[in-house]
């Protein structure tokens, strides 16, 4: 009995050791794969990262690359501070509902016209997802811009949920996704967009957005200091 059952268990360790070389030579090719990719982009230049991919490693999000790729084509620049948090909030703002979301709605056609130049961002590098069997980038979501507009605007909140279906725990919850998204993107970006970036933060974070605010280490909202740091501590 005693030898048939390590006889198993040698069996079983060959078959954990088989599994684990097969998930090991996946991740090589990924990281293979990926690093191209990189490259390609100007991101990265052998083992050291370009300017460009500076920009991509200070971001920490879902979507970074799609993020840093719009920031870098400029997507965000000459744009008010409503205008660009609006703009932003396409990448925290994901429709859950099993009800067709509302149709969307931007403050400006310069506004529209950017997300449909991200949106084409994103199609390009699901493409390259999708042919080399990576997770797929969420691709940006434009239901949230008129509340975020709306609220950086000194709307009430009545008025900026309006019809859009959102309840106030979401509106909550997507707004302090959004004021740290800005944060980061006023610590990576240059001159006007970056401080443009933050005054949206704190312009966002107000009634009831700041009375929701029990991280007691995020910086002070009204100075120019960004939350990049409590963000990498996953503490936002």
């Amino acid at each position: 009995r005693e030898v048939k059952r390590l006889v198993r268990v040698e069996r079983d360790l060959e078959s954990i050791r088989r599994r684990i070389d097969r998930s090991g030579g996946d991740l090589v090719r990924r990281f293979d794969v990926i690093e191209a990719e990189l490259r390609r982009r100007g991101l990265v230049d052998g083992w050291r990262l370009t300017s460009r991919g500076e920009v991509l490693a200070g971001l920490y999000h879902e979507s970074d690359l799609l993020l840093a790729e719009a920031l870098l084509d400029g997507c965000f620049d000459d744009l008010d501070t409503a205008e660009l948090a609006a703009l932003a909030s396409c990448f925290v703002y994901e429709h859950r509902s099993p009800d067709p979301p509302p149709a969307p709605w931007f403050p400006s056609g310069e506004v529209a016209r950017r997300h449909s130049a991200i949106a084409e961002l994103a199609r390009g590098i699901n493409g390259f997802e999708r042919h080399h069997g990576l997770p797929e980038t969420r691709p940006p979501d434009p239901g949230f811009v008129p509340v975020a507009h709306g609220w950086v605007l000194d709307l009430e909140l009545g008025d900026v949920l309006d019809d859009r279906r959102i309840s106030a725990g979401d509106f909550v919850r997507t707004a302090r996704q959004l004021i740290d998204l800005l944060r980061q993107l006023g610590q990576v970006a240059d001159g006007a967009v970056a401080r443009t970036a933050r005054r949206a933060a704190r312009e966002l974070d107000r009634g009831l957005v700041a009375a929701t605010r029990v991280d007691e280490d995020e910086p002070d909202p009204h100075g120019d200091a960004g939350a990049l740091g409590s963000s990498r501590d996953g503490t936002t």
